[in-house]
């Protein structure tokens, strides 16, 4: 995040663009159905890597040709070991853990333990990069794992294990979101597809050593692995970049609070789902204390992109 995007957050999207960025959240949302489905029928390293391969590669073909630009600003490629490590992180571990962890979850409860990965981020910035933990950050951190209790004591909802394994997924992914502030100025879009397609090979390798090559495809099946390979990878990808390089990041990852909304809805609504009162105490309790933790970070990077381009010394506490 640079000047720029501080600047450009302040800019409300157009009509047009939140429709968008609804259909990337709705499809996003829905998507956790779609693994629920999936791991049923094909062994989940293989679906994973399967998803991620297609969808990586369909995003080369149309974008590969596409000039490295953000906001008029040259972006650079990601260099090979820069793919390899987000891939490993973004991709093999949080979606490798994601769908096995999901045969032991609902796809409700998934979308929300995965989405909690803001929070840590905040506990891994705080301890790698020395990045203080504000106050109101603080609550979000407590109201996230409170909810976080609150689902996991429903077994109905997941068993521990389950539970556990999707916030390890998510823990690789606020591992990759970390990493990746290090890599300023990279193109993000080449990154996307580079790290989907490095990333899906370990899956499948994995796959094919560990797990039992036991399918039950069905026309289901079939539909929902293209589903979560097209729409949710491949389009949704490009789309979402679009709307970062246009918007910032601050405006647009302010909606990613929907997509566990949209997935437990999906998962009442498509799999009849059981909707418990501990879902319902626990979902508001997770993503209050999500929005929070996003909302302290974005301000303290919004002041300290002010303070450098003014340089103000002086301590400005939240």
């Amino acid at each position: 995040m640079n000047f720029l995007d501080l600047l450009l957050s302040k800019i409300p999207l157009s009509p047009k663009d939140i429709l968008k960025i609804l259909f990337i959240t709705l499809i996003w949302g829905v998507s956790f159905v779609g693994i629920k489905e999936v791991v049923y029928g094909m062994p989940p390293f293989i679906a994973a890597g399967s998803r991620f391969l297609i969808g990586g590669l369909v995003v080369w073909v149309f974008t590969y040709k596409k000039k490295p630009s953000s906001n008029g600003i040259l972006l650079r490629k990601p260099t090979f070991k820069e793919a390899a490590l987000i891939g490993v992180l973004q991709t093999t571990a949080l979606y490798g853990l994601a769908f096995v962890g999901m045969r032991y979850a609902t796809a409700g409860a998934a979308s929300l333990l995965i989405n909690t990965n803001p929070v840590f981020v905040v506990i891994i910035s705080a301890i790698v990069m020395g990045i203080p933990i504000r106050l109101r950050t603080l609550f979000g951190l407590l109201a996230a794992v409170a909810g976080v209790i609150v689902v996991s004591v429903n077994g109905s909802l997941g068993s521990a294990f389950g539970i556990g394994i999707l916030l390890a997924a998510s823990l690789s992914w606020a591992t990759a979101s970390v990493v990746l502030k290090k890599m300023p100025d990279v193109d993000l879009l080449a990154l996307s597809r580079q790290q989907m397609i490095l990333g899906s090979i370990p899956l499948l390798l994995a796959g094919l050593v560990f797990e039992p090559l036991i399918f039950h495809l069905t026309a289901s099946t079939i539909f929902w692995l293209l589903f979560l390979a097209l729409p949710a990878t491949a389009i949704n990808f490009v789309f979402w970049f679009d709307l970062l390089n246009r918007y910032g990041t601050v405006s647009v990852t302010s909606w990613l609070f929907l997509i566990p909304v949209f997935g437990i809805l999906s998962g009442i609504i498509l799999l009849n789902e059981a909707a418990p009162f501990t879902l319902f105490i626990g979902a508001p309790l997770i993503l209050a204390g999500v929005l929070a933790v996003q909302s302290g970070a974005k301000k303290q990077q919004e002041i300290g992109l002010l303070n450098q381009e003014l340089n103000l010394d002086q301590e400005i506490v939240i």
